[in-house]
């Protein structure tokens, strides 16, 4: 998991990364301002999406691929179409891009600040790269007054993996 904010990965950084998903490994990012504020390309490339900007209020989310491990574990169940609020309201305009070989698995916004990711996946690396949008502090994960939905989305992914 790299909790990253408000930076650019470096050179180093890329190459560590780049090699342990050749490796195989499963890699997590998010944090605050991850992506955007400055935009980090290196990381966008690295995860297979794109980025448009910054600053995004929006913190409905809408399950919009649940085929992944995270929607299905012991911490619980999450439908296609199922909706939540996400903590925060800072997000960066991060997209899936299928042909850079990702998906969107959380949708999150509405039509007055557009459509962004608040989750995506790409996988065949041959390792496995998530992104989580906009988790500053793991707010989504530890916070007692987050999501309950979004702690066990995360044991699902982490209990799929490691377990």
């Amino acid at each position: 998991i790299l909790n990253k904010s408000d930076r650019v990965l470096s050179e180093g950084e890329r190459l560590a990364l780049e090699d342990f998903l050749a490796g195989g490994g499963v890699f997590l990012a998010t944090g605050f301002d991850s992506l955007g504020s400055p935009t980090d390309t290196v990381l966008a490339g690295l995860l297979r999406i794109t980025t448009t900007g910054d600053e995004f209020p929006d913190t409905a989310c809408e399950v919009v691929d649940n085929s992944d491990l995270a929607f299905d574990g012991t911490f619980g169940t999450f439908p296609l179409g199922y909706t939540f609020t996400s903590l925060g309201g800072d997000f960066d305009g991060a997209s899936a891009s299928a042909a850079l070989g990702s998906r969107e698995l959380i949708r999150m916004g509405d039509a007055l600040s557009g459509t962004f990711a608040k989750l995506t996946v790409a996988e065949g690396l041959p390792g496995t790269a998530y992104y989580w949008n906009g988790n500053q502090n793991y707010n989504d994960w530890t916070t007692p007054a987050a999501s309950t939905d979004m702690q066990a989305m995360f044991l699902n992914l982490l209990t799929g993996y490691c377990f």
